[in-house]
């Protein structure tokens, strides 16, 4: 059976970025949950019902790392985030 999980509440369900990951060995472990950078370069991927960011689903955005969470429902993963821990939204331009 699949699922498709509907975000409310003004939560969002985003993407975490796909970092380059640097082929050098660490000379230390890092714990799981250490947080490296306290910005996330994130994909937005569906937005709560009526949410001012439903119109940026697909986009990339830029959000406060400690306010993501990650859920499991009916053993997939999700990212979620709620809407005040968005920093930016990232869009292109002519301008820069």
């Amino acid at each position: 059976m699949t699922f498709k999980l509907t975000p409310v509440n003004k939560i969002l369900i985003v993407e975490r970025e796909q970092e380059q990951k640097s082929e050098e060995p660490r000379p230390f472990i890092l714990p799981n949950k250490v947080i490296l950078t306290r910005h996330s370069n994130l994909t937005l991927k569906n937005a709560s019902e009526g949410s001012q960011f439903e119109r940026y689903v697909g986009q990339k955005i830029v959000a406060v790392t400690a306010m993501i969470e990650e859920i499991e429902v009916s053993g997939n993963k999700y990212l979620i985030l709620p809407e005040n821990g968005v920093v930016a939204v990232v869009s292109e331009s002519d301008f820069f």
